[in-house]
């Protein structure tokens, strides 16, 4: 007649010709139909009777490794089956829109349950993509964007910062060629502050001195231009490359130059009227939040 032992054991017993034999739900070693628990040290007990089995179980095989590892697995199942709710379905996306002297144009999405969350996010995209024209070196400007306003599902940027890739740079190097870098920090007329880096690439290698003179031409020119012009214009001519021409232009007649660049441009400070103007919308959303 069958037995099957209370409390949840892990196997059953069942009695048949004066002998118990087990019958395992759980990959536990048997031997000559009894059950065979093994220790660390490689020791193992056989029992012969279930009242054996019963009076050893606490002591050797609840504590064990193997019966741990059957309550984890149990502990697990119960936690998938109360998972919680996916939260990619709370959220909605949203419509990158590129400011007004790009176009205006649909740079992206991106996915949030709060537009809140959606301002100060930023996203890179190349002059190429932006304007649909692969030619030159377009490809290898990188623009990217930040958002300071969201209205409905449209999220509204401003340019964040400006500047070639890594590959391209790495591709005017020359052995036996100098290369020249200048940093500036320059205040254009509508108020706005930046930090413009500037790479040259001469013929051969040039002297110490010629660097200097070299690197001073680049600083005046990109003073000169962020002074008598405006954010939006001394942006466009960098991009664009007048700049970086005026430079080559200049400083070929101290060294023979190859290439001439804008590398970076990052906006350090912006006029105060703008930045009282997001902190008045800033606190309007506050206040319909919490109404």
């Amino acid at each position: 007649m069958p037995m099957t032992l209370s409390r949840g054991y892990p196997f059953h017993i069942y009695e048949a010709n004066d002998r118990p034999k087990i019958v395992v739900r759980y990959p536990v070693q048997l031997f000559a139909g009894e059950l065979h628990l093994r220790k660390r040290s490689k020791e193992g007990k056989s029992f012969q009777t279930a009242a054996q089995v019963e009076k050893c179980w606490h002591k050797k095989f609840i504590n064990s490794t193997a019966f741990q590892g059957l309550r984890g697995v149990k502990m697990a199942r119960r936690k998938r089956q109360t998972r919680v709710k996916d939260k990619w379905t709370m959220k909605k996306w949203f419509t990158l829109i590129a400011p007004e002297y790009f176009g205006m144009s649909e740079i992206g999405y991106t996915p949030a349950d709060d537009e809140r969350k959606v301002v100060d996010r930023t996203v890179e995209i190349t002059l190429a993509e932006l304007t649909n024209d692969y030619s030159n070196q377009n490809p290898y400007k990188k623009l990217v964007f930040k958002v300071f306003r969201v209205a409905g599902e449209n999220a509204y940027t401003k340019f964040h910062r400006y500047e070639l890739t890594r590959d391209y740079l790495n591709s005017l190097t020359r052995r036996r060629t100098s290369k020249i870098e200048d940093i500036v920090d320059v205040r254009t007329s509508d108020g706005y502050v930046l930090r413009v880096k500037s790479v040259a690439f001469t013929v051969k290698r040039c002297q110490s001195s010629q660097k200097r003179s070299i690197r001073r031409v680049m600083n005046e020119i990109i003073r000169a231009n962020a002074e008598k012009n405006s954010f939006v214009q001394f942006l466009q001519e960098s991009i664009l490359g007048k700049i970086p021409a005026e430079i080559y232009r200049n400083a070929k007649k101290i060294y023979p130059l190859r290439r001439v660049e804008i590398r970076k441009i990052e906006v350090i400070k912006e006029p105060k009227q703008i930045v009282e103007e997001k902190a008045l919308s800033k606190a309007s959303e506050k206040v319909e939040a919490e109404a």
